[in-house]
């Protein structure tokens, strides 16, 4: 039979990546994307700039999605790992008797 091992400490510190990414990503879309979508009216008007701002509000939104996706994943992996952990201890304290 195989063995399957799982190193609950490196998957923790790849879920805490999973996190500052996520971090990282919806500050691009709040100081970068926002500010670029905020400062069209002062330098373009007319049809085009209207067209652009609601591209770069669909970017945002895409942008802040991802980040999203990226919190959810992290978070459900740091919860498989955890009932994992529990399954594993509960199967050594049982088998230990």
């Amino acid at each position: 039979m195989a063995n399957i091992v799982v190193d609950f400490q490196d998957t923790l510190n790849k879920v805490k990546k999973i996190e500052q990414l996520s971090v990282e990503v919806r500050n691009v879309a709040n100081k970068h994307v926002d500010e670029i979508g905020n400062n069209v009216p002062s330098v373009w008007s007319g049809d085009g700039a209207g067209r652009y701002q609601k591209k770069i509000k669909k970017i945002d939104t895409r942008i802040k999605n991802r980040a999203k996706a990226l919190e959810r994943n992290a978070s459900g992996l740091k919860a498989s790992v955890n009932r994992l952990k529990r399954a594993e201890e509960y199967a050594k304290n049982l088998f230990s008797k």
